[in-house]
């Protein structure tokens, strides 16, 4: 996991401040209000958004670039619950479903890169750029 940084630890949390603050204060000025769809609730999904596509991009181990996958996947499925407050409790279900799926799938593909690569880092894969 050494080296598995493009920035050092507390330069990374500055910049996931500032984009959290980004997403909060942008979408909290469009003056969203209404009974379904609190403002308050879609600013912190869309800082919850931009924090976990900075934590894929800031990160270059398999496994932090999951945990950001999968924290964009709470963040957008948050914004899809405020949004539709109604949802049926099969729809949200089948969301937890879709979770599950994908962290069996991530938990395949970490194994299969460590055991090829004996490493977590994507920095080897540059390489196979076209």
């Amino acid at each position: 996991m050494a080296g598995s940084y493009t920035l050092s630890p507390a330069s990374a949390v500055l910049v996931s401040i500032g984009l959290a603050a980004f997403g909060f204060f942008c979408l909290g000025s469009l003056h969203i209000d209404s009974v379904g769809a609190p403002a308050l609730a879609l600013a912190i999904a869309a800082a919850m958004v931009f924090v976990a596509f900075g934590l894929m991009i800031v990160r270059r181990d398999v496994a932090s670039q999951a945990i950001g996958f999968f924290s964009l996947e709470n963040a957008i499925s948050l914004a899809a619950l405020v949004v539709a407050a109604e949802l049926p409790l099969l729809l949200e279900t089948a969301f937890l479903f879709d979770l599950l799926l994908a962290v069996v799938v991530f938990g395949m593909l970490i194994r299969a890169h460590h055991s090829r690569a004996e490493s977590l880092s994507t920095a080897d894969l540059t390489r196979l750029r076209g």
